[in-house]
């Protein structure tokens, strides 16, 4: 954190002048910028030395057998993606509206490589439920995802079924995952009746996002960074736990500063969440439950999933 400081402030004349040439910005954001990034920074580094002394204990009462769980986000809900690799035996999942579950990869000695992976599924939601706000009604949400060594390319997307059925949204994302560490580059487009033209800007918002995560918890930040003037930003701690043959997930995800995007004037807590879920049959049946409160706009949802993927 000093270190931040001390380089932030080394640099105070350089922002300065940044500022002069562009009189849109205001300073007083760089101040925000400067707060918030000590907290990024105290929540990935002390996580991640948790977590890396947690992973080398386990590591070490493991076998040397490998096991691949793979994660990717369909806006606003984690769907676990589970194969055995040869030698390896199979881990069950669950879905998870965590914005991140942990990928994680266990290499045994010998060095071996992964097979590009592929899936498709189709979620039927009764809420679509998204950083604490409910976007649509009733919903079916389609999916489908390539991988390949820690790489992952995926097309998802939402259409209301009831209603004026007005809501439509298609989510194109690449991320890649290593050691617990990972990137999302996501392009939300939501077209609206007077603008629906894909090759447009103005339906388009795209986002990034940085993580960490480890068996027991995950920490992420997500920024817009196209078609937002606010940069509005999403943070969230996660944290996933197994009881009896249900997988659970608890999530606290904040607005740290001004965004019209989120509804938030400063600093404010926009989701409270737990989910529940569970996976039925060879043919991957995930069923989902979820429980959100936004205690800035004082809502409380709750949703149902069921799905299909292969």
């Amino acid at each position: 954190k000093t270190f931040v400081f001390l380089l932030l402030d080394l640099t105070q004349g350089r922002r300065e002048k940044f500022c002069a040439g562009f009189p849109d910005i205001p300073y007083n954001m760089f101040i925000e910028i400067k707060s918030v990034f000590s907290v990024i920074l105290f929540l990935a580094v002390v996580p991640g030395i948790f977590c890396s002394a947690s992973e080398s204990a386990y590591s070490s009462a493991s076998s040397s057998d490998s096991k691949f769980i793979g994660a990717t986000e369909m806006a606003g809900e984690y769907y676990v993606h589970e194969s055995s690799l040869p030698g390896g035996e199979f881990i069950g999942g669950g879905a998870m509206d965590a914005d991140t579950v942990a990928a994680d990869v266990e290499k045994p000695a010998g060095k071996r490589k992964r097979p590009v992976e592929a899936g498709i599924g189709m979620n039927l939601v009764s809420s679509y439920l998204w950083r604490g706000s409910q976007l649509d009604k009733a919903s079916l949400q389609p999916d489908m995802w390539l991988g390949w060594e820690g790489l992952t390319l995926d097309v998802w997307g939402s259409a209301g079924v009831v209603g004026d059925l007005s809501m439509r949204e298609i989510d194109l994302s690449l991320s890649y995952e290593i050691k617990g560490f990972s990137i999302l580059f996501t392009d939300y487009y939501c077209p609206a009746a007077e603008n629906n033209l894909f090759f447009s800007a103005a339906p388009h918002t795209l986002e990034v996002g940085i993580g960490y995560a480890c068996r027991f918890l995950a920490v992420n930040w997500y920024t817009n960074v196209f078609n937002d003037d606010d940069y509005s930003s999403y943070l969230e701690i996660s944290a996933p736990f197994t009881l009896g043959p249900v997988d659970f997930s608890a999530a606290l995800g904040c607005s740290p500063y001004h965004s019209d995007f989120y509804g938030t004037k400063s600093f404010n807590v926009i989701n409270c969440s737990i989910t529940a879920g569970h996976e039925l049959g060879p043919v991957t049946i995930p069923l989902s439950a979820q429980l959100m409160v936004n205690p800035t706009t004082s809502k409380a949802f709750f949703a149902a999933s069921v799905g299909l993927s292969f």
